[in-house]
């Protein structure tokens, strides 16, 4: 008989609390105890362009259109046989609300 998910060990984003996870088959989290956020590279080597926040004499964000502006630069690390390393992050319920009520 199979397992019908995978355990996964994880640490909170914003408090280090470390629990387990589980995952079902289509990969979504079992439980609402833990949120989801992404995968995220790592290893900036992969990158040809890098992609900076463009701020303002008074240092704050310049915005075009009610977005941020950004300005693309050319990776000076670049390297093209350079293979991604991916980080999950994950976040506990509680903090997760909390940072929604910020935003």
């Amino acid at each position: 008989m199979s397992k019908k998910f995978i355990t996964k060990k994880v640490t909170c984003e914003f408090c280090g609390k470390k629990g387990t996870v589980k995952i079902s088959k289509d990969g979504k989290p079992i439980g609402d105890d833990w949120v989801y956020y992404g995968k995220v590279n790592v290893n900036l080597k992969t990158d040809k362009f890098l992609y900076r926040v463009v701020f303002d004499k008074n240092g704050n964000i310049v915005l075009k259109n009610g977005e941020m502006k950004f300005k693309k630069t050319l990776n000076k690390n670049y390297d093209k046989n350079a293979k991604p390393k991916y980080f999950e992050e994950w976040a506990c319920k509680k903090d997760a609300e909390s940072d929604k009520k910020q935003k």
